[in-house]
């Protein structure tokens, strides 16, 4: 029985494992899809613990041991991991090896309560409840992610309200941004700072509705300097990443935003008509940037709303 059990478990610990040294695949792209990816830490360390406490369970190995051997292991084979990494010009992460640990608890706490079930029922259901907890903090990213995709499709054609916190999700780039919940009079908006970069970009990719309903696209910006802010607009469809993502094959809008609130309102038979050789199709749309271009220091601009009006 023993050998049956671990013989589907190793090829899933094999594969897990080789998969945290791989770049994530092209279809992993929005921030749910890459949490879902990284719980491929869970599941490796959840499956070595599972083999290793099977080992010592039946060498007679106390619960004790067995918990001080896995924990210790999981510390030293996830830190390995990340350095690692680090040498393949990815990023150590802390919540990796966070996840790291939580997979390896999830399978302690339910192999001990398994053990003790005969004769300890009320130290079983704490184990339980223990694993369960574990599992739930281990998710919470995934778990936050999509319930603002769903909050999204609620909303729409609403695609940025400020309204949470949890909006975040749908924001990508490199410049910090954080939720400012009373960022201008008291009305929440999303803080972005954007730096001195030659290309400072924060963009959104997950549309859930079609656009081709809708007239215009509107935006309520504010720059908290007293200096205007030049930045770019841009607006690309399905096709256009096939097609070499050029820049004269997407909608382009050069802005200079205007110290306090700045409401651009973009018609979008303007978008259709953007690019040179074809229409840009707003059913489609995949990708809205903002950018700047090398600042002379870094700005700070609130996003406070993004919608489709008819």
């Amino acid at each position: 029985m023993r050998h049956n059990y671990t013989v589907w478990i190793l090829p899933l610990i094999a594969i897990s494992g080789l998969l945290l040294f791989l770049p994530a695949p092209d279809f992993v792209i929005t921030h749910w899809h890459h949490h879902v990816w990284d719980l491929g830490h869970v599941l490796l360390f959840s499956g070595w613990s599972v083999v290793l406490l099977t080992l010592l369970h039946s060498r007679g190995v106390t619960k004790t041991r067995q918990w001080l051997f896995i924990l210790i292991f999981t510390l030293a084979t996830g830190s390995a991991i990340e350095i690692i990494q680090m040498g393949l010009n990815r990023e150590a992460s802390l919540f990796d090896l966070f996840l790291d640990l939580c997979g390896a608890l999830i399978t302690l706490c339910f192999f001990t309560a398994f053990q003790v079930r005969p004769t300890k029922p009320l130290a079983c259901s704490c184990l339980v409840i223990a694993g369960l907890t574990v599992a739930a903090l281990a998710s919470h990213r995934l778990a936050a992610s999509l319930y603002d995709k769903y909050a999204l499709i609620k909303q729409f054609p609403v695609l940025i309200s400020a309204q949470s916190p949890l909006e975040l999700n749908r924001l990508y780039g490199k410049p910090e941004r954080y939720f400012a919940p009373n960022a201008i009079n008291d009305i929440p908006a999303i803080g972005i700072n954007f730096t001195t970069d030659r290309y400072s970009l924060i963009y959104m990719i997950d549309f859930p509705g079609n656009w081709s309903e809708y007239q215009y696209l509107k935006i309520q910006l504010h720059v908290s300097h007293n200096e205007p802010l030049p930045a770019v607009l841009s607006i690309e469809d399905a096709e256009h990443r096939s097609r070499g993502t050029r820049s004269s094959d997407r909608f382009n809008l050069r802005l200079i935003l205007k110290p306090g609130s700045n409401l651009l309102n973009i018609p979008l038979d303007q978008v259709r008509q953007a690019p040179r050789e074809r229409t840009l199709d707003v059913s489609q749309i995949t990708r809205v940037n903002l950018y700047t271009m090398s600042l002379a220091n870094p700005r700070m601009v609130y996003l406070k709303e993004i919608r489709l009006e008819q």
